[in-house]
């Protein structure tokens, strides 16, 4: 009786840990932060697979981004050599 009030006296953290209930509520509080560690890295691997995806997504716009700007250019060419042909 005396270690434990000793232990109460001193913060009653150890005596918390040292009891039935206290160990089982340890134990439930484990198992939550492992459910919520679980959930943290499914979270993380799913936000990981939507980098790439929106990493493919850039790639693609970017090409046809490129192939429009390209497009535009040659159609500009064609316009001006018309122009000069329609001018002489």
């Amino acid at each position: 009786m005396e270690v434990m009030w000793q232990l109460w006296g001193a913060g009653g953290v150890l005596l918390a840990s040292l009891s039935v209930p206290g160990l089982l509520l340890q134990g439930q509080q484990i198992r939550g932060l492992k459910e919520r560690l679980a959930e943290a890295r499914a979270s993380l691997e799913r936000l990981r697979i939507r980098e790439l995806e929106l990493e493919q997504t850039c790639r693609e716009l970017r090409s046809e981004l490129r192939a429009e700007r390209a497009r535009s250019e040659r159609l500009e060419m064609q316009l001006r050599l018309l122009r000069q042909w329609t001018v002489k």
